[in-house]
């Protein structure tokens, strides 16, 4: 294992020339419980994420983040798990599959369209359903305005069941809108991100929150515009993938930068990602402009001392 690793290649082997020579099937990349086939790497070309693609991203804000937060609870439920939670009459009879939410304050779910059992990958729609338990509020975010809201209401009372306690389901309309038919899952990506490190972790990090609206006097938000569009994730997914290959092929994720015949810094990665965010949820400030760009995070929900 490489230093500083955790890295678990599959069968030990990883492909030195980044797939060219492999079948669409064929696992490129293996990172902790996330296997990663020449198919999903090939799909961030269209931007389009596949549910494995999703889960890798989760696996990686799992193991690159949240494990340095020992204290939080905080459950980032696979896309294959959601769909069984959605598609599956009875959601007790999959408690034995599905992590202890005894202690569990939150809950990201990737929800997608497809109702069809036969079709375990299938769906053309993705939004993120964040369950605050400690609240009773299930939020759903949704890059194509009510597109997938029966499906995140669905997915909210078969959770409520689960934890055996209500849940609320807020559809939250000023959720950014993507302006094509592919970003949902890029939306669901930098959603998932922004909630968790710059809300969830970053107040855990001082003491127990607990996410609330704000209340009705304090809400003056408009319907937020159409942020910009994010040509930075699928370019930060794929060198995330190749500097993983790297890591695992060199050993030394410290130094050697080697991606698709250049060097890259991680840093510089990461930056990237950072400016991509701050863009999604920068208010515009023109006086002589009513155009604003807003999320509801800060703006229709905040954190408050529980």
């Amino acid at each position: 294992m490489p230093p500083g690793g955790g890295f678990h290649p599959f069968g030990g082997r990883v492909s030195r020339h980044f797939g060219e020579t492999l079948a669409p099937e064929d696992p490129y990349l293996s990172y902790y419980d996330c296997r990663l086939t020449r198919e999903d790497v090939d799909t961030l070309r269209n931007d389009w994420l596949t549910d494995n693609m999703i889960a890798f991203w989760q696996e990686y804000l799992e193991n690159e983040y949240l494990k340095k937060y020992p204290s939080s609870h905080i459950v980032l439920l696979r896309p294959s798990m959601a769909f069984m939670l959605m598609t599956q009459p009875n959601p007790l009879e999959l408690r034995s599959a599905l992590p202890d939410f005894t202690r569990t304050t939150h809950i990201f779910l990737p929800v997608n369209d497809n109702r069809n059992l036969t079709r375990a990958e299938g769906g053309s729609h993705w939004s993120l359903l964040l369950i605050s338990v400690i609240d009773g509020v299930a939020f759903h975010y949704d890059s194509l305005g009510v597109s997938n809201v029966n499906e995140g209401h669905l997915t909210t009372d078969k959770m409520s069941r689960l934890l055996n306690r209500p849940l609320s389901f807020l559809n939250l309309t000023d959720s950014p809108q993507q302006e094509n038919g592919s970003d949902c899952g890029v939306y669901v990506c930098i959603i998932m991100r922004h909630l968790l490190l710059k809300r969830l972790l970053s107040a855990n990090a001082r003491e127990k929150v607990s996410m609330k609206k704000r209340a009705r006097g304090e809400d003056r938000t408009t319907k937020a515009a159409a942020p910009p569009p994010f040509q930075g994730i699928t370019d930060f997914l794929h060198e995330l993938i190749h500097e993983l290959c790297m890591r695992m092929t060199f050993g030394n994720h410290q130094a050697l930068r080697i991606i698709i015949g250049r060097r890259w810094d991680m840093e510089r990665m990461n930056e990237m990602h950072e400016r991509d965010t701050r863009e999604m949820i920068a208010c515009s400030s023109d006086s002589h402009s009513t155009r604003r760009h807003s999320l509801h995070f800060g703006k229709r929900m905040c954190l408050e001392k529980r």
